[in-house]
């Protein structure tokens, strides 16, 4: 009896085994390593704790869409990422947001059957790392880049062309598309969480205001000044900053100073110099909201050497060598103030200050 009791007892055993965690004990400490194929177009978002970061990866032969989870002091939750999208064909033209309850992430394929046909897609992401109902199409046969902004409680999209779509994602994943709206070269979409503002360059800088649908509020705004505005941010709750990089009497690709305008409800302010690094020594701008304004990152040029011509024509003839770069940032405030630069990384490759 008793050893039919243990026969019993043993059987049994592998069943409540499975009931418990199992755990696997590695013989050797894990190499995390880089993974193969090409990686790029990195795109970064918070939820106002944490942050969760997107990128195309070359690993599976075309590109896909990953992501990783990264927690306020900086530790990567994913270290070999999260399969966002992999449809097999090349994907580009990330942007990422916080539409004030998921990660949303919207992208570009490319088809070579139909012939270099291209569709937009998204997907959105919870804090836990899920794409929530998998990738969705926001629009077949887009053009150019897809441009992603949120107020908060959901999301507008419009795409890089002269003739764009506008498309708002709301946070339950419906989609509808609105009026398109012609745009032109240097397009932006920013929201202060009431809103949402467009701008993009042509004989002039242009603003165009869209409501929380995405629709069109007033008459195209036309800034007819000796530079156009090519960056735009917004802080939820305060205005808007435009910046553009202005050339010295030289007129290479680098500029000499950073110029920027103030967007409120009331109206555009004058133009005012955030930056003068008194040569031209600065290449390109990148404009960000912070907790009590805005800060304007960009590459300054190191060393002797001078910056591209922009035209074959400028003197003198450009042969190289390209110039080295460090990365320096200031900051704005609200009313238009500046703080003292501050140089924040060295020897950034030179090519990587060519658009």
């Amino acid at each position: 009896m008793k050893s039919l009791s243990l026969v019993v007892l043993l059987a049994a055993l592998p069943a409540f085994a499975a009931l418990g965690p199992s755990f696997e004990v590695p013989v050797t400490a894990p190499t995390i390593a880089r993974a193969p194929g090409a990686q790029g177009q990195p795109r970064v978002a918070t939820d106002g704790r944490d942050f969760f970061a997107v990128w195309l990866d070359g690993r599976g032969g075309t590109t896909s869409v990953f992501g990783t989870r990264i927690l306020a002091d900086g530790t990567v939750l994913d270290p070999t990422g999260i399969v966002i999208a992999s449809p097999g064909v090349e994907c580009d033209s990330l942007g990422l947001v916080w539409d004030g309850l998921n990660y949303v992430v919207v992208w570009r394929e490319t088809y070579t059957d139909p012939y270099f046909e291209t569709r937009a897609s998204f997907a959105r992401i919870d804090r836990n790392g899920t794409v929530l109902g998998g990738p969705k199409t926001l629009l077949d046969h887009s053009r150019g880049q897809s441009l992603i902004a949120s107020n908060g409680h959901g999301s507008v999209v419009i795409f890089a062309a002269f003739s764009g779509s506008v498309v708002r994602i709301d946070q339950d994943g419906s989609v509808s598309q609105r009026q398109p709206k012609s745009t032109g070269g240097d397009l932006q979409i920013a929201s202060n969480g009431d809103g949402y503002l467009v701008s993009w360059t042509g004989p002039a800088t242009a603003l165009l205001r869209l409501d929380n649908n995405g629709d069109a509020v007033g008459p195209e705004q036309q800034l007819f000044d000796t530079v156009y505005y090519t960056q735009l941010t917004a802080r939820i709750g305060g205005p808007y900053l435009l910046a553009a990089r202005k050339s010295g009497p030289d007129f290479n690709s680098c500029a000499r100073s950073i110029v920027g305008r103030l967007i409120t409800s009331g109206g555009v302010s004058n133009q005012f110099v955030i930056h003068d690094a008194g040569s031209a020594d600065i290449a390109d701008i990148v404009v960000r909201p912070d907790g009590n304004g805005f800060q304007v990152v960009w590459l300054k040029r190191l060393g002797p050497f001078q910056c591209e011509p922009l035209l074959d024509s400028d003197p003198p003839t450009f042969h190289g060598p390209w110039p080295s770069f460090g990365v320096a940032q200031i900051h704005v405030g609200v009313d238009g103030s500046s703080s003292a630069p501050v140089t924040v990384a060295l020897s950034v490759p030179a090519l990587a200050a060519r658009r």
